[in-house]
């Protein structure tokens, strides 16, 4: 019977590798869906867009963020009340995070970079 060892230290890291290019990846799609609806007045909002990018935070989850570091980002994300040019929004990050199309794109980039990982 022939037997074959398979090196799981080596599986796992490039599980974690794929996961986390998936994860940055997917990060990078929601910044540019949520960048065009974001509000501006001179631009310092869109301008503070950034993301953590991803790490491992358990044995089967990496996460990145992506976050606003201007002042007022939270007051105008929730609905601050003025003037929003046309094609921008309240909740321009979060809106786009929960669009079905998003989600779908992220867990492909994801397949995909797990994938690659695993072939031949």
């Amino acid at each position: 019977m022939a037997r074959k060892k398979i090196d799981l230290t080596s599986a796992a890291a490039k599980l974690r590798a794929a996961t986390i290019k998936g994860v940055n990846e997917g990060a990078m799609a929601l910044q540019a869906q949520a960048l065009p609806l974001t509000p501006f007045r001179v631009g310092d909002l869109r301008n503070s867009s950034a993301i953590s990018y991803a790490r491992m935070i358990s044995a089967g989850a990496a996460e990145a963020v992506v976050f606003y570091t201007s002042v007022y980002a939270v007051y105008q994300h929730e609905g601050a009340p003025g003037k929003i040019h046309p094609g921008t929004q309240m909740k321009f990050l979060e809106e786009p995070m929960n669009d079905p199309q998003l989600q779908a794109h992220i867990k492909a980039t994801i397949k995909r970079h797990i994938g690659g990982q695993f072939r031949g």
